[in-house]
Parts: C-alpha cells; structure tokens; sequence
C-alpha cells in the first residue's frame, strides 16, 4: 500500500466512525511518511509498519465514543498520572536547557580568550607571559576547542528539541489509544544534513593537536618540563 492510497483509506475510515479532527491526524500521519522517506524507506516500507486505517480509526472513535456517559476513571487516572511525569519532564528539560546554555556561554569565552591571544592584548595582565607563538598556537587550540563546544551546544539542542517532540507525541498517544505515529529520538534528518559528529571529531583533532604542540615547544623555549615555574606563572 502506498502513502496516497492508505492516507485515503485513513480518511475515509475516519469519515465512518464520525471523527471530527480529520485533517489534524491526516497531517500526522503525512508528516510521518515525509520524513520516513527522507531516510530511505520505501511508502510501502512504512505503510506496513504502521496500524492499518481501519484499526486506526476504531481506535480513535472509541477514544471519543460519544456514548460513553459513564466516567472514564481509567482515563481520569492517566491524566492525573501524566500530570505528575509532565512535572518531572519539566524540571529535566530545565536541566537539559541550563547545559545548553552553559555550554553556549563556554563556547563564546573561549573565542573571546582565542581573539585575546591572537591579537596579544591582556586585559588586566589576566593572560600570563607567553611568546607570542605560544598565545597564537593556544589561540588556535581554544578556537578549536570554542568550536567544538558550540557543535555540542547544537547538537545538545537539537537533540533536546527531538526528545521534547517524542515526549509530547508519547503523551498524546497516551491520551488517544496510540493513534498516532512514533517518533524516533534520534534527529535523523538534521543531523544528516549536518554531519555534526565529523565535525566534532575534527574539532577535537585539532584542540588535542595543537595544544600538544604548544606544550613542547613551550617546553623548549624555557628548556624545561614545567615551564609555568620558569616564566613565574603563579607568583
């Protein structure tokens, strides 16, 4: 069965059973079959791998029978249930948002530190003796370590914005009989687009390479190991 024939049937079962959010879970399930496609698989891949319309929309009518004049206690538990989970996933995602944020505000000092050193200004003598080779080589290895920690901050977000969306789907099916298609965690497809881990690598290539470099260059210019002593550092 390919994307237009089981969105029709969809449509059209949803139609019988008197479903008045018709295009909302249409979209859903469009949405669902755009992205599968994008990684590669086949409309009859994922047609097959999802419930069939017919089971789709009797669950969804049952959800919303109007003939149910009893309370729905299982439903009113669940609700009260994933009120408590929703305050625990708050506090998490605050968390989580809080490392974004620290991560992002590393990232900016290490390029302002990288600009310090390039351009060989200290500002309140807050950057100890160094030759200038050695301010531009450490330069170099903060600018590769900024960069690396500003692919982690975008790569922390958009992760965190996929788990949200995953989190929020989880509870809408919880509410709705699972009606509506899974997300998967991961990102695929901006993480494809940018490939963040090459870049990553390369970032940390290079803040491990030109630091050991400086390391031993620094090692013999003051013809010493601990070179910080020889140029009184910490006095």
């Amino acid at each position: 069965m390919d994307k237009k024939t089981y969105l029709t049937i969809l449509r059209n079962e949803l139609k019988k059973v008197g479903v008045a959010e018709i295009d909302d879970i249409i979209n859903e399930y469009t949405d669902h079959f755009d992205s599968k496609q994008k990684l590669g698989k086949t409309e009859e891949e994922i047609a097959n791998k999802l419930a069939s319309p017919e089971y789709i929309a009797k669950e969804y009518a049952q959800s919303i029978d109007p003939k149910n004049t009893n309370p729905n206690y299982g439903k009113i538990t669940m609700t009260i249930g994933l009120g408590f989970i929703d305050i625990i996933m708050v506090m998490i995602l605050i968390v989580l948002i809080g490392w974004v944020i620290v991560l992002g505000v590393f990232s900016i000092t290490l390029i302002v530190l990288s600009f310090l050193l390039f351009t060989n200004l200290n500002i309140v003598e807050l950057i100890p003796y160094l030759p200038y080779y050695g301010k531009v080589l450490i330069g170099l290895s903060t600018l590769s370590l900024s960069v690396l920690s500003g692919l982690g901050t975008i790569y922390s977000f958009i992760y965190i914005k996929q788990w949200t969306k995953v989190y929020l789907r989880w509870h809408k099916n919880m509410l709705n009989n699972g009606i509506y298609p899974k997300l998967s965690l991961n990102p695929e497809k901006v993480v494809d687009k940018i490939n963040l881990r090459l870049l990553m690598m390369i970032s940390l290539i290079l803040f491990g390479s030109f630091l050991i470099i400086t390391m031993i260059l620094l090692m013999i210019d003051a013809n010493a190991f601990e070179f910080w002593h020889e140029w009184n550092w910490f006095q």
